[in-house]
């Protein structure tokens, strides 16, 4: 069900046609699509093929915002796999489904019809010219390496998209509720953002694809409310604030699974002025030793990746966590701006950079560390000397952490916060193997469809806690919702 105390769950606002206050339309369309991020562009492509007259409303100011961050392709039995002598397969994937996912059901409906769908999207990148390297393994895509490059010229295939589609799309243009006429979408109402006008389109059907609610953190929190006490950063579009579920919700659509958010634990803080709550990606945390308020060292660091590690961060003592790094290594790694999806610049900053401005602390050594941090020294010092006896003998008996990442500290420690952020959320509206929205009969909302991280990425329950690729996932459900959309909007005319 949606939230009605934070505004999500809107139902009645919708627009009746019958309203004399509905205005003639500034468009008619065989099919609307909000948002231009992959979901959105790949719906366009789709309904376009299939001979629909086709136009999209998007709020930023540019076409795709969030393209160029499409990538980590989750693919199976490809021929990248097969030039790199890998034995994949649907049914393994299928197999490693529950792992991966974190509890996902590879017998829901819509999950086996994405796994059969992965040698189509295969081949739908082909056709755009894309070239697909790797694969790469990823233990959030399961135990055989299945993460691929996708990408077209110089670009991802959503900025191709981009490109191939601009002159459909109306930037600066927020939509604010559904049109109905007699319980049919019929098409959208929006602001134009330049002007501050107001308008509408009529379509013969409708589809969100809008992303999905990370960037809302009251949102994240009242869907999971075991985080209300954790101080969390943003490791999201700025766009993704659940607008898309509200318009949803004026047309009575049901949501499923909202609890299913991707909580990160492998950030720190951007300190730079005009970066408030923003994350910054430390890929040098595996290689430090990871603790808590209490002084005790409270996982295999590896695994800080993961998605899993949130509940490690309300179980700590004071639900904070430091990382301690040898300083040889902390100095020679970049940091990285500003994580997934966002529209500011991929950049890496230089380690000393942060050290200037107070980002991390270095100390001589543990007793200063324990000194600094108000930590209990006797525990840290055993933790930290225990710790160092794995770097020398290679054996993590406590976390079995692997070897090579069993860095020794010779000199000075760099102490990193580790600060939790919101990167993906996993639930949204309910769709059908049309990509048709659901309420909560469930029956399909006629003329209304949904695709991307608005519907979960699968608009299933049964997705999990994500799983790295899950990109494949977007670009998937907005071809569904693209194609389903053109063969009803064509029928409406």
């Amino acid at each position: 069900m949606w939230l009605l105390v934070l505004g999500i769950g809107c139902s009645g606002c919708a627009t009746e046609l019958a309203d004399p206050s509905v205005q003639a339309p500034s468009a008619v369309v065989d099919v609307l699509i909000v948002g231009s991020g992959p979901a959105g562009l790949s719906a366009a492509w789709a309904a376009r093929e299939a001979g629909a007259r086709v136009l999209i409303l998007e709020l930023a100011d540019t076409v795709g915002p969030t393209a160029g961050y499409a990538d980590n392709f989750l693919l199976a039995d490809t021929q990248a796999q097969r030039d790199a002598g890998l034995v994949d397969s649907l049914e393994r994937v299928a197999q490693e489904w529950p792992d991966f996912t974190e509890g996902g059901d590879a017998q829901d409906p819509m999950v086996q019809a994405f796994i059969a769908g992965l040698p189509g999207l295969e081949a739908w990148f082909l056709s755009l010219g894309a070239e697909i390297t790797g694969p790469r393994g990823d233990k959030d895509a399961g135990m055989t390496p299945r993460l691929h490059g996708v990408r077209v010229g110089s670009g991802s295939p959503a900025e191709s998209l981009a490109l191939d589609l601009s002159e459909s799309v109306w930037t600066q243009h927020r939509a604010v509720d559904v049109v109905l006429d007699e319980g049919a979408v019929v098409g959208v109402r929006f602001i134009d953002e330049r002007s501050g006008s107001s308008g509408w389109v009529r379509a013969g059907a409708t589809v969100v694809a809008t992303g999905g609610f990370a960037r809302n953190l009251d949102l994240v929190k009242s869907y999971r409310p075991e985080l209300e006490d954790v101080a969390l950063l943003y490791e999201s579009h700025p766009l993704s604030s659940g607008a898309g579920l509200e318009l949803l919700a004026s047309a009575d659509a049901d949501a499923q699974n909202l609890g299913s958010i991707g909580v990160y634990v492998h950030a720190m803080a951007d300190p730079r002025p005009g970066f408030d709550g923003e994350a910054l990606l430390v890929p040098m945390l595996p290689m430090g030793m990871a603790v808590d308020a209490s002084g005790e060292r409270l996982t295999n660091e590896d695994s800080l990746w993961g998605l899993r590690m949130d509940s490690l961060l309300v179980a700590a003592e004071e639900r904070r966590i430091w990382v301690l790094l040898p300083e040889e290594d902390w100095a020679h790694m970049d940091v990285l701006v500003p994580g997934y999806n966002s529209d500011q610049p991929r950049e890496r900053l230089d380690p000393a950079e942060l050290e200037a401005m107070g980002a991390v602390q270095i100390y001589a050594d543990i007793q200063a560390v324990a000194d600094g941090l108000d930590l209990p020294e006797a525990v840290l010092v055993e933790e930290f000397e225990r710790y160092s006896a794995a770097t020398e003998t290679g054996v993590d008996e406590e976390f079995g952490k692997d070897v090579f990442l069993l860095r020794p500290f010779s000199g000075s420690i760099v102490v990193v916060e580790v600060r939790a952020a919101a990167a993906k959320s996993f639930g949204g509206a309910r769709i059908d193997l049309e990509g048709r929205v659901l309420d909560g009969s469930p029956a399909p909302v006629p003329g209304l469809y949904a695709a991307g991280e608005v519907v979960g990425m699968l608009g299933t329950p049964d997705i999990g806690r994500g799983f790295a690729g899950s990109i494949s996932a977007v670009h998937w459900t907005g071809l569904l919702a693209g194609e389903s959309a053109a063969s009803y909007g064509i029928e409406s005319r």
